[in-house]
């Protein structure tokens, strides 16, 4: 796909996917639009007579909407939206959550390396792959430990981390990994990038790639919050819990449910409580604690700092604690079915993404 093409399709996915007033194309039918309109390549001011054509007559009459293209010309111009049509948007969704998946995503900041590039995803998948990390807000000194050694980890071990950024395990697990790794890191929010940030005080931290399925002025919400708690896991092959409550707060919420769809695999940091062994039992894998960074450690959002621990205890079976880690990052990840949950898959060629059609499945 040449860049005309490219920006051709990015503009008309932000002119039909994003809501002006009340108008937006519905999100279930997006797959289908994306099919035909990378099949069927036209002007940008060709899409709504191409649409009509094909039978997509509301979506048609969006893009006739005095100034929609223009304006969404502007966002696609200024690096202020990810599409489906770019080879940086998360392809897991594709597969996972399928027509579910949202096809526009506004952002601020730089894409991580594992978001941009002709061979991004082949990267991303050599130097460890794309892991969540989740958890309470509220965390004891153990669990805080936990959470920084976590980080520190995933950072060493070459993977992409991607984390809603709230305060406690969220934020002490990314900036963690952020001081070893810039660059690699996504915050994934639960409203607007043009409200202020519900989330961690995470401004110093280099490289932060922050991205938002919703509008810029949309406030946050709890419905939201459990729509953005699925799209972190099924963005990863594998998620990370660093301290969950027995069957309260979204962390429980958002596991039970990444569970039921198999939207990733689950990890549990030990020591488990009533809520990690619950999870353990429905599947998730227990992952000794780690030691945090070689230095001192120091909270985010506190004064407090702690030595790390010497490293060299060993899991149970005489296995280290980092080869226990290494082999649940490396296990086969959960096959997914969209059509259970009122979705359909979303197929597209591996290889040369922007050059081959895509199909639908299911």
């Amino acid at each position: 796909m040449s860049r005309g093409e490219w920006h051709v399709l990015s503009c008309l996915l932000v002119a039909l996917y994003r809501r002006l007033g009340t108008s937006v194309a519905p999100r279930s039918q997006w797959p289908k639009v994306w099919s035909f309109l990378r099949g069927s390549p036209c002007a940008l001011g060709g899409g709504a007579s191409a649409l009509q054509r094909a039978g997509f007559w509301y979506e048609a009459s969006l893009l006739e909407e005095p100034g929609r293209l223009a304006s969404a010309e502007q966002l696609v111009e200024q690096d202020k939206v990810l599409t489906i049509a770019d080879e940086g948007f998360p392809r897991r969704w594709l597969d996972v959550l399928g027509s579910a998946a949202p096809p526009v995503l506004y952002r601020e900041g730089p894409l991580p390396v594992g978001l941009s590039g002709r061979r991004s995803a082949s990267s991303s998948r050599s130097q460890g792959g794309w892991v969540s990390v989740v958890g309470s807000r509220n965390l004891s000194v153990s669990e805080a430990l936990a959470a920084q050694g976590c980080g520190a980890f995933l950072a060493a071990n070459g993977s992409f981390l991607v984390t809603g950024g709230a305060k406690g395990a969220d934020a002490l697990a990314l900036h963690a990994f952020a001081r070893e790794a810039p660059g690699r890191s996504v915050v994934l929010l639960p409203h607007g990038l043009g409200q202020a940030k519900h989330c961690a005080d995470l401004g110093a931290l280099p490289d932060i790639c922050w991205l938002s399925p919703y509008e810029p002025t949309t406030a946050f919400s709890r419905a939201h919050a459990m729509e953005r708690n699925a799209l972190i896991y099924a963005w990863s092959k594998a998620t990370v819990v660093v301290a969950v409550r027995h069957r309260v707060g979204g962390t429980w919420n958002g596991a039970i449910d990444a569970t039921r769809r198999k939207l990733t695999r689950l990890g549990v940091i030990e020591p488990l409580g009533v809520g990690g062994r619950a999870l353990v039992a429905l599947g998730g894998q227990a992952l000794p604690a780690l030691s945090p960074a070689p230095a001192g450690l120091h909270f985010a959002d506190s004064s407090l700092t702690i030595a790390h621990g010497s490293g060299d205890d060993f899991a149970p079976g005489g296995i280290r604690p980092e080869g226990v880690w290494q082999a649940f990052l490396d296990a086969p990840e959960p096959v997914a079915q969209p059509s259970l949950f009122g979705g359909s898959r979303v197929r597209e060629a591996r290889q040369n993404y922007r050059a081959e059609p895509s199909y639908l499945e299911g």
